[in-house]
């Protein structure tokens, strides 16, 4: 759907989307600071894909594929934890159904997919909409970083979501990138096909952006990882060896900066915060599950913060955060099955996206299917495929619904040659 104002051509489908991707990519989903959209984000975008689902089930007379394994995963899910946190903690069951920030989220496969083909949108619609919203969000983070002092907004609110501090790292925005790493691998996948050094550009750009201000060193080192072993695949031997020699110098820069060695051995300083939190959650988390055969089935369940007058920290003190232990946290929360059913699930997203041939799929889908390998990897650390469940829900939509497009063309093609 495309109309003019004046000279300026508007696509409204692109414009539609990238307003969409902003919710269900879960760009303000954590983040208190900022009140409005974030209850947007988290209380009426979650309940619109809710309602959404039910269209898409029960009205329309095509079902996009994989949408029972994740309706009913996500139900699954919501009563198991539930009942769990009624059993461990007492709390009532009707609250436990409301606590479902990791869970509602999956009901964004809905949203994602019912959008898509409401606005027909077709191939280039899809990948310019990925494209700027990447790139505005990246040039919005950077904006922010430059001209914006973090100090008096973290002074004013210790428990600042927008705002993070260590004595490691010192004062940083918390800014989800996941847009700009899919336009990140896009560009190097085309700068890879068409050997054109203006493809690279933002490529680096993004790099020095993520080294300078996010400070992730697991994340942007995965994010080399990647880039590495595509251009491995594309690349000639003095090639290779630079991007080898690249890799090793970043592994190295990485985990030296911030006096980073020295902060982990000297827990006593009080300096290594986050090691000596992942510690104490790990051993009591460990703890729990070895307690009893069934919490490690089911887990502990999910508390309701805003219903319930406890937390996780009132019960097992302020450095336990099940968030910050990858897998093992899932475990503690949703037992071995709630991980089960996870893994099942993105199995089928990652399913979805290499089911593309890489000769045939447009190369936005190649960009996708990057992303996903990484954030696998990147699980073994920080767990975004479970706590944004709506990204990678949303990914599946849309790779569910390029590849019904990419069906359709081969059956109007083999019809014309026929």
């Amino acid at each position: 759907m495309k109309f003019r104002i004046g000279l300026l051509r508007v696509n409204v489908t692109v414009i539609s989307l990238i307003i969409l991707y902003v919710f269900t990519f879960q760009i303000f989903f954590y983040i208190k600071d900022l009140p409005i959209l974030y209850a947007i984000s988290k209380g009426g975008v979650p309940m619109l894909g809710f309602m959404v689902t039910f269209i898409v089930l029960f009205v329309w007379k095509e079902k996009p594929k994989y949408s029972m394994q994740v309706f009913w995963s996500a139900i699954g899910l919501m009563v198991l934890s539930a009942f769990t946190a009624a059993i461990h903690y007492g709390q009532p069951l009707s609250y436990g159904l409301i606590a479902q920030a990791k869970i509602f989220p999956f009901f964004f496969f809905f949203l994602t997919y019912a959008a898509l083909r409401v606005l027909k949108a077709d191939l280039k619609d899809i990948t310019q909409s990925l494209l700027w919203f990447g790139s505005l969000t990246t040039l919005s983070y950077l904006y922010v970083n430059l001209f914006v002092d973090p100090r008096p907004i973290f002074e004013a609110n210790f428990d600042s979501q927008l705002v993070y501090f260590s004595f490691e790292k010192g004062f940083r925005f918390l800014f989800d990138i996941v847009p700009g790493i899919i336009v990140t691998f896009y560009f190097f996948r085309k700068y890879l096909m068409e050997k054109k050094p203006l493809y690279i550009i933002p490529v680096l750009l993004f790099i020095v952006y993520h080294a300078i201000y996010q400070k992730q060193r697991v994340e942007l080192l995965t994010l080399l990882l990647i880039l590495g072993l595509l251009a491995l695949q594309k690349v000639s031997l003095p090639k290779k060896i630079a991007f080898i020699s690249l890799f090793s110098f970043s592994f190295v820069y990485l985990f030296t900066q911030f006096e980073y060695f020295s902060v982990m051995l000297d827990t006593s300083s009080g300096k290594s915060d986050s090691l000596n939190v992942r510690m104490n959650t790990i051993g009591q988390a460990t703890e729990f599950l070895l307690d009893n055969p069934l919490n490690f089935l089911f887990g502990s369940g999910f508390l309701n913060p805003l219903l319930f007058d406890k937390t996780v920290q009132d019960i097992y003190g302020i450095n336990f955060w099940p968030a910050d232990i990858g897998w093992l946290g899932i475990t503690f929360e949703l037992g071995f099955v709630g991980v089960l059913v996870f893994v099942f699930l993105y199995l089928s997203v990652f399913r979805a996206a290499t089911s593309m041939k890489d000769n045939e799929a447009p190369l936005m889908m190649l960009a996708i299917k990057d992303y996903i390998i990484f954030s696998i990897i990147y699980s073994v650390m920080a767990l975004k495929i479970v706590f944004q469940s709506g990204i990678f829900m949303s990914i599946l939509a849309i790779l569910v619904y390029v590849s019904h497009l990419l069906g359709k063309e081969k059956l109007v093609k083999m019809r014309i040659i026929n």
